[in-house]
């Protein structure tokens, strides 16, 4: 259609025939899509250029992703995620020792169930590398089918720094506990903390 200052814009027209007899009539609605469609591609904006992974699954099948998916999953395409199950881009077992496979279906259904859940998971890239990230489960209807958002937020470096931050603390603990000198942590009231073997 064409707006009075001459811009065009995208309409939906829908018809519904009404009454009956002789006479032949039709109920007309015209909406202005050109709103839905910027917000559309907003979205898809947002979605694909997260430097999150957004992954949309139907059926437990991937049926979307973007790119920052691939990238963490180290595939070449989105034809290599799309109609994969979690279970293909992880390994066996996660580290508390649950089989991926179930232990995913089981989360997903408590997000189903709770609206949604976060949890950390070990993905398997295609490379054959690990990658620990952030998962958070998101129930939402697409076309009238019950599907799951999934974002992915690489954690790796935060765990990183937080196994550096152990082996310093230690370090310290060591050098402490090795020291003969009596050593003593003490609260302001005089409660003692903390002290070396010495002062065992």
């Amino acid at each position: 259609a064409r707006s009075r200052d001459k811009r065009l814009f995208l309409i939906e027209i829908s018809l519904a025939r009404v009454g009956g007899g002789n006479q032949l009539r039709f109920i007309g609605v015209i909406r202005n899509l050109t709103e839905r469609s910027e917000q559309d591609e907003i979205l898809k904006v947002l979605f694909e250029h997260s430097t999150d992974a957004h992954l949309l699954f139907v059926d437990g099948k991937v049926l979307n992703c973007n790119f920052a998916a691939m990238k963490m999953l180290d595939a070449k395409s989105k034809a290599a995620v799309i109609g994969a199950s979690m279970a293909e881009f992880s390994p066996y077992r996660q580290p508390d020792g649950g089989v991926s496979g179930e232990k995913y279906q089981a989360l997903e259904r408590y997000a189903r169930d709770k609206g949604g859940e976060r949890f950390d998971w070990l993905l398997q890239r295609s490379s054959g590398d690990s990658l620990l990230v952030e998962v958070n489960l998101t129930p939402v209807v697409v076309g009238e089918k019950k599907s799951m958002l999934a974002v992915w937020h690489d954690i790796s470096e935060r765990i990183a720094a937080q196994n550096t931050i152990k082996r310093s603390e230690q370090r310290i603990r060591d050098i402490i506990d090795s020291t003969i000198q009596l050593m003593l942590l003490l609260a302001p009231d005089g409660t003692l903390l903390e002290g070396n073997k010495t002062a065992v």
